[in-house]
C-alpha cells in the first residue's frame, strides 16, 4: 500500500511591522490506511502530459471532516473562505505541474509569500495562516486525509489551532507528475487555514 506524505506550515504576519514569523514544522511521512476511490472530476487541466483534475468532493469532505474534529475537540468550526481555497487550488497544481512537495517553492518563494498574494493582511490587522499538505499514490478519500494530518502531532497541531477562523482546502489528481513523485498518479491535498484579526 502506497504511503502518503504530508506536510505542514503555519505563518504569522503583523501587518503594522510586516515581520513574517514563521514557524516551519517538520514534515512527516505519515502512514494512513487507505478508503475509498477517487471521484469522479468535475473539470480537467492538461499541463503536458500530465493531465491534473480537481477532486472538488474530497475537498468539501475535507472541509466537513476538518470542522467535525474540530467541534469534537471543543473548536469552533471554520467558515470556507474563497482566498484560501483558491491558494489551497494554485499550489497543488503548481506542485503537480512542477514536481514537488513542500510549502515552499523550488524558485525560493515562502509559504508566507505565497499565502499572502491570496489570503492578503491590511493596514490595520495582523494575520496568521498555516497549511497542512497531502499526498499519495493510492486511492484516497477524504476521511483518510483527515486521519492521517491527526495522526502526526505537527499536522494535528495545525488542524486543531484554537485561533484558525477560515479554511480553504483543494485536491487534485495528477496523472503522471514528474519529479518527486516519479510520473506515478498522485493524489495531492493542501488546506490552508487562517485567520485575520
Amino acid at each position: 500500500m502506497p504511503r502518503p506524505r504530508a506536510a505542514d506550515k503555519q505563518s504569522r504576519m503583523s501587518a503594522s511591522s510586516f515581520r513574517v514569523l514563521r514557524r516551519l514544522l517538520v514534515a512527516a511521512a505519515v502512514a494512513a490506511f487507505v478508503l475509498g476511490a477517487l471521484p469522479p472530476a468535475t473539470s480537467s487541466a492538461n499541463a503536458g502530459s500530465n493531465a491534473v483534475r480537481p477532486l472538488d468532493a474530497v475537498s468539501s469532505q475535507v472541509v466537513a471532516f476538518v470542522n467535525s474534529v474540530r467541534s469534537a475537540n471543543g473548536l469552533p468550526r471554520l467558515r470556507l473562505a474563497r482566498p484560501l481555497t483558491r491558494a489551497a487550488d494554485s499550489h497543488t497544481v503548481f506542485m503537480a505541474t512542477r514536481g514537488f512537495f513542500g510549502h515552499d517553492s523550488p524558485s525560493g518563494e515562502t509559504f508566507a509569500q505565497r499565502i499572502r498574494r491570496f489570503y492578503p493582511g491590511d493596514s490595520r490587522r495582523s494575520w496568521t495562516a498555516g497549511e497542512n499538505l497531502f499526498a499519495t499514490t493510492g486511492r484516497i478519500d477524504a476521511r483518510a486525509v483527515v486521519d492521517a494530518w491527526l495522526a502526526s502531532p505537527t499536522h494535528r497541531n495545525v488542524l486543531l489551532k484554537r485561533g484558525w477562523r477560515e479554511i480553504g482546502v483543494a485536491a487534485i489528481h495528477a496523472s503522471s507528475p514528474v519529479g518527486v513523485f516519479g510520473g506515478a498518479p498522485t493524489v495531492l491535498v493542501a488546506a490552508e487555514f487562517g485567520a485575520r484579526y
